[in-house]
């Protein structure tokens, strides 16, 4: 079997050195390092690696401009940020742009189960290696450490969304909601009259999940296929619609992977139809949650970390 090449770029060298021996702990990699921007576009577009690691605060060119030019010129690679960078703004960027992956340093011992989750699923869940960046609708998944990241990446994903005009829907606790409600009305989104017109629809992720556990997932699907339809009657012409959910969330915690991943699938046949885009929340799982962690990467675009 040819090793899988993997370029890793990280300026720090006690810190590359450290990458490099939690991914030597996979047989198959071949690992190349390099220190700055430019070095990792020219040896990216040299090898045409499985997987380029990149920093973002690098000398010479930014992890996100040389991101941007590794993508062009050799989209078979996946991308995966591996930084201090903890920004929702800087993750949504990175996403945006095409990473297939974004981990923050702090959760550095995720990087071999996420690198070995993108490489077993090369599309996360669709399409062909390099799509994802060309694709106009993207389906990602976020692991939160903690409430308030998980907080702060839902209002980056929802709040510039509504307050462009764009419809969003969200199945979210009512602890989140609440909380999410101060936070756009700070971005100047009008909750009340968002629900009024029916840009913003909300419902109970808990009222859902009930559902699902009494009816199985495939009843609640026509529920969600109205909730989109009809937020797509108020989007304009080019506009998408933001689909914020953690039913799923509430799935994993229970027990119920496999309903959890059946959801997933589920919001992956909607996005072959409908304008939207969707964000998937999950708790930070244990390092050794294994093939439950890489089924649920495999039904998304793109992984973050937090």
């Amino acid at each position: 079997m040819s090793p899988v090449t993997v370029l890793i770029t990280e300026d720090f060298a006690p810190f590359r050195e450290f990458v490099c021996r939690e991914l030597q702990r996979r047989p198959g990699f071949e690992l190349v390092t390099v220190a700055d921007g430019c070095a990792a576009v020219q040896k990216a577009e040299e090898l045409r690696p499985a997987v380029v690691l990149l920093d973002i605060g690098l000398p010479g060119l930014d992890g996100l401009t040389a991101a941007r030019r590794i993508r062009s010129r050799c989209p078979e690679s996946r991308i995966v940020f591996l930084t201090q960078e903890s920004s929702a703004d800087v993750v949504h960027e990175a996403l945006t742009l095409g990473a297939n992956g974004y981990i923050e340093k702090t959760r550095a011992l995720y990087v071999l189960p996420t690198v070995e989750a993108i490489l077993e699923h090369p599309a996360n869940g669709r399409g062909r290696p390099g799509d994802h960046a060309a694709a106009p609708h993207h389906h990602h998944v976020q692991f939160s450490r903690d409430e308030s990241t998980l907080l702060d990446g839902i209002d980056r994903f929802v709040g510039p969304a509504l307050a462009a005009g764009e419809p969003a829907i969200l199945f979210g606790t009512r602890p989140h909601w609440q909380v999410l409600i101060g936070r756009l009305c700070r971005r100047g989104v009008n909750v009340d009259r968002a629900l009024e017109r029916g840009t913003l629809t909300s419902f109970d992720a808990e009222e859902v999940l009930s559902h699902v556990l009494a009816n199985g997932v495939e009843s609640c699907v026509p529920l969600f296929r109205r909730a989109i339809e009809s937020a797509c009657t108020m989007a304009r012409p080019g506009q998408r619609v933001a689909v914020f959910g953690e039913v799923v969330s509430l799935l994993y915690a229970s027990g119920r992977v496999d309903a959890a991943v059946e959801l997933e699938r589920a919001g992956n046949e909607l996005l072959r139809t409908w304008p939207i885009e969707i964000m998937c929340a999950y708790p930070l799982p244990p390092l050794d949650s294994g093939t439950a962690f890489k089924n649920i990467c495999a039904q998304h675009t793109a992984v973050a970390i937090r």
